[in-house]
C-alpha cells in the first residue's frame, strides 16, 4: 500500500430521511453512516467496526441512524500522519491517524459541519492497526455531539432559506415527469423547518401526478396483455402490471374491474392482488410510507453517481 492511503475519499450517499408527516413537537433527522468504497482493501475487515461506531455517534447525539440511502451522512476522511513497522516477533504495525467527520448532503453537494479526531492503533496487521484504532472511538465523544448538533442545526436553517427554491424545482422536476426526483426533493425538507407544510402540500399534488401517470401505463400494458391472451397465462402477466396500480389514482377502479373480469373467465384464484391500504388509521402513514419510497427508487437508480466532497 502506497502510504496506506493519504487521503481517502469521501462520498455522501442520497436518499430522503425525514420524519412522518405531521410530527412537529421535535425535529429529527435521519443520517446514515457511510464508508467510501476503497479499492486497495484499506477497510477489509474494518469496515464492519468503524460502521458500528459512527452509528453509534449518530444514535448517542439523538438522531435516528438509517439504514436505507438518506439524504444527509456522516462520512469519514482519514490522513495518515504516521506510520510504523515494529520489528517482532510479532511484527506490529504503528498507525497515528486524523479521521475528519463530515455531514453532508450530496444531492445538494453542500458539506455542513466536520470535525478532526486524532486516532492511534497498534496491531500485528495494518487492518488490525485500523480495527484496534476504531476501538477507541466513544460514542460519548463531546466534540463529535457538539458537531453533530450544529450540522442538524445548520441543515434545518438551509432549508428554512431555500425551501420556495426546493419546491419549484421539484415541481419542475414533476412537470417533465421526472416524479421521483421531484418525490425525493421534497420529503427531504425536514419537518421543523419552516417550509415542511409546503413542501408536503406540493408533495402530495406530485405523487398524485405520479400514481396518476403510472396507473394509464400498468394499466393500458395489463389491458392489452389480457387482450392478447384471455386465459390464466394472459391474466397473471396481466397482473404483474395491475399490482403496481395505487389505491388513489385516478384509474384504479378500472383496474379492479379488469381484475374481476379476468377472475370470472380464467374461474381460479390469480397469485395477485392490486394494492389496497389496511384502515384509516394507519392510512396516512402508509401514504408517507409510499411518497418515501418514490423517492427512494431514485436514490438507488443515482447509486453510481455519488458526489464526492472533500475539506
Amino acid at each position: 500500500m502506497k502510504k496506506l492511503i493519504g487521503k481517502v475519499s469521501t462520498v455522501l450517499m442520497f436518499l430522503a430521511g425525514v420524519v412522518s408527516y405531521g410530527q412537529t413537537e421535535k425535529c429529527e433527522l435521519s443520517l446514515m453512516a457511510y464508508i467510501p468504497e476503497q479499492t486497495d482493501g484499506l477497510y477489509s475487515g474494518a469496515s464492519g467496526q468503524l460502521m458500528t461506531k459512527l452509528k453509534s455517534f449518530i444514535t448517542a447525539s439523538g438522531l435516528g441512524s438509517s439504514d436505507d440511502y438518506a439524504q444527509f451522512a456522516i462520512t469519514p476522511e482519514f490522513n495518515v500522519v504516521e506510520k510504523n513497522i515494529l520489528p517482532g516477533p510479532p511484527r506490529s504495525f504503528v498507525l497515528d491517524l486524523e479521521m475528519t467527520l463530515f455531514v453532508g448532503d450530496a444531492f445538494g453537494q453542500k458539506v455542513f459541519a466536520s470535525t478532526t479526531v486524532p486516532l492511534k492503533g497498534v496491531g500485528e496487521s495494518e487492518t488490525k492497526a485500523y480495527i484496534n484504532a476504531f476501538k477507541k472511538l466513544n460514542p460519548k465523544n463531546k466534540e463529535v455531539a457538539v458537531f453533530i448538533d450544529e450540522a442538524k442545526k445548520k441543515i434545518i436553517a438551509y432549508y428554512d432559506s431555500n425551501y420556495t427554491t426546493i419546491i419549484k424545482k421539484a415541481e419542475t422536476q414533476a412537470n417533465q415527469k421526472n416524479f421521483e426526483e421531484a418525490m425525493f426533493l421534497l420529503m427531504a425538507i425536514p419537518d421543523c423547518s419552516k417550509g415542511y407544510d409546503a413542501g408536503m402540500k406540493s408533495a402530495e399534488k406530485v405523487y398524485q401526478l405520479y400514481v396518476d401517470h403510472t396507473c394509464m401505463e400498468n394499466f393500458n400494458k395489463a389491458k392489452a396483455a389480457w387482450n392478447s391472451q384471455q386465459d390464466a397465462y394472459g391474466a397473471h402477466e396481466a397482473g404483474q402490471y395491475l399490482i403496481d396500480i395505487f389505491p388513489e389514482s385516478k384509474c384504479y377502479s378500472a383496474a379492479i374491474a379488469l381484475q374481476r373480469e379476468m377472475k370470472a373467465k380464467v374461474k381460479e384464484d390469480l397469485d395477485f392482488e392490486i394494492k389496497v391500504y389496511n384502515d384509516a388509521v394507519s392510512l396516512e402513514q402508509q401514504r408517507i410510507e409510499a411518497w418515501k419510497a418514490v423517492g427512494t427508487a431514485f436514490a438507488k437508480r443515482k447509486g453510481d453517481t455519488y458526489v464526492i466532497l472533500r475539506r
